[in-house]
């Protein structure tokens, strides 16, 4: 491919005059607007969002280079048809559970980490093309080119590039009877056996270690080992001591308390959607859910907070 070949594809795909489409590939790193949401267990997480000229050329890149790439069957995260539910039902059935967590997960894969592994896939593209994709994907921080949290590009690019860590991992953990999955900076391990549990820890870390790109630690702050004895939750789902997955018993006490002020007319109407939505996650975690609603609060009710009718 000619020093020029790709600018010419984006240009005639996205219909960007070639001249504009070299400004927005030169600006792609810095032009993200920066703003922070609270997370549950308190502080800040910062997000950058791209600018649309640059989210433009990141969905492209996607749809044109890294749709094409392989993704591991334990990466649970950002895959079409694949939901928290699923990445849950994979450990169900198991007792001891190991989570383990990335630190600065997108911000550790870097633009060299990028063009490397696109050199290593042997994708069709010289060294200037290879560059111009990994500014696109990268926002620049402290004077690097990283990943960002925010750009629709990040969680594609990363599923990708982990999936010889995955790999690895998963056949380790497979010879070991123990369940992996990862969504995105998260991994959960799961077992039958306890002693199971010991090694894993370790092992992620020596894989790591021996990794070329991207140098990725665990964060320690964030090791939980645990039993079903304890409220065992995967990303967010409740895994019970039956085998069984749950919304949670808090969940459900809110969703039953909001339907009670529905009846009463006394939640407000701006509610009434986020009630909608939280029932029908309840309905796809747990089958069953809404006819169980209806139960107690009459099926008549139950269509008007479900359907709006």
């Amino acid at each position: 491919m000619s020093e020029s070949k790709l600018r010419q594809l984006i240009s005639s795909s996205l219909f960007i005059p070639e001249k504009d489409l070299s400004l927005f590939i030169a600006r792609a790193p810095v032009a993200y607007k920066s703003f922070f949401i609270a997370k549950k267990d308190g502080g800040f997480r910062k997000i950058n969002q791209p600018a649309k000229e640059t989210k433009k050329l990141q969905r492209w890149v996607i749809e044109k280079v890294f749709s094409h790439l392989d993704i591991h069957d334990c990466a649970m995260a950002y895959r079409a048809k694949v939901s928290i539910k699923d990445n849950a039902l994979v450990h169900s059935n198991n007792k001891y559970f190991l989570k383990l967590d990335f630190e600065n997960f997108f911000g550790s894969i870097k633009s060299e980490d990028i063009q490397n592994f696109l050199h290593d896939k042997k994708i069709k593209l010289d060294d200037d093309d290879v560059r111009d994709l990994a500014r696109i994907l990268c926002i620049k921080d402290e004077g690097k080119l990283c990943l960002s949290v925010g750009a629709p590009s990040s969680p594609a690019v990363s599923n990708a590039i982990l999936y010889a860590f995955d790999e690895e991992i998963s056949f380790w953990c497979l010879e070991r009877k123990i369940a992996y999955t990862r969504y995105a900076d998260d991994l959960t391990f799961s077992t039958k056996e306890q002693e199971a549990c010991y090694s894993i820890k370790e092992k992620v870390k020596s894989i790591l270690e021996s990794m070329a790109y991207p140098r990725l630690k665990l964060n320690e702050s964030k090791t939980l080992s645990l039993s079903k004895k304890n409220n065992i939750k995967v990303t967010g789902i409740t895994v019970t001591s039956d085998n069984k997955i749950s919304i949670g018993r808090k969940r459900k006490r809110f969703i039953r308390s909001q339907v009670y002020k529905y009846k009463k007319g006394e939640l407000k109407p701006s509610s009434v959607p986020r009630l909608r939505g939280l029932i029908a996650f309840f309905e796809h975690i747990e089958p069953g859910a809404i006819s169980k609603l209806e139960m107690k609060f009459g099926k008549e009710l139950m269509v008007r907070v479900v359907k709006g009718s």
